[in-house]
């Protein structure tokens, strides 16, 4: 797969031809920079210096890597094995798993282990993982539902069989749960979460300074309309 980028002038900064793999009855020849993985999901940090690819590799297992933008426009082969690159997450048992952004260099990350690659000892069950772009080290883990994510002063875990979800960032603990509320996306500008409910455009308000509060009631946290209801003052 060709990478291509684009800085300010419109000149392509990332020109290059694949490294290639040979199989032969004897050997296998790689060229330089050849890379044995799959991309996937590529996701870019709120400050536009990280990148984070949610792909895999062979045999299958999910293998979550990141590496720095800035350096991938000085080094076209940035992303194969250059020094800001880092593997996240490897031996995940699927890819393309629920991910966010926690802060501008702290992807937020939802999979599961896959025990053909790594210690039994290591966490059974889907568990969330916060790690840090700049040291690849893992800031905080705790147990979550398989659902997508969205980060937001707390953290949301959203599926369809068990609801919404709302977790501590911190602890982990869960602060609130709905198996009713099952938005599908959130617009972080307008603090609203949107998702489908009987034919009907559902909108959920996230309301900030709720949840800020301390020792508040944190089902009061959302409220909800549906899109009639809404299209009046829009």
């Amino acid at each position: 797969m060709e990478s291509t980028g684009y800085y300010k002038s419109n000149r392509l900064l990332t020109d290059r031809n694949d490294p290639e793999y040979e199989l032969t009855e004897s050997k296998s020849i790689k060229s330089e920079h050849y890379l044995n993985y799959f991309h996937l999901q590529l996701v870019v940090s709120p400050d536009n210096k990280w990148i984070v690819d949610n792909g895999w590799v062979w045999h299958p297992a999910g293998c979550v890597t990141g590496w720095s933008i800035l350096e991938w426009i000085e080094n076209r082969w940035e992303s194969e094995d250059g020094m800001s690159k880092k593997n996240l997450w490897s031996g995940k048992e699927d890819w393309n798993d629920p991910l966010c952004w926690v802060s501008d260099n702290e992807i937020g990350l939802v999979g599961r282990n896959n025990y053909d690659f790594i210690d039994e000892d290591e966490p059974h069950g889907w568990i969330f993982r916060a790690i840090n772009l700049e040291t690849g080290n893992v800031a905080k883990e705790f147990p979550i539902s398989s659902g997508n994510i969205f980060m937001d002063t707390y953290l949301f875990s959203c599926l369809k069989e068990t609801g919404m979800k709302i977790y501590d960032i911190n602890s982990g603990l869960v602060l609130f749960e709905d198996e009713k509320i099952n938005p599908c996306n959130y617009h972080h500008k307008s603090k609203e979460f949107i998702g489908f409910d009987n034919e009907k455009i559902m909108i959920y308000k996230l309301i900030e300074e709720e949840c800020k509060a301390a020792n508040t009631d944190t089902s009061e946290r959302l409220s909800s309309s549906d899109s009639s209801k809404l299209r009046g003052s829009r």
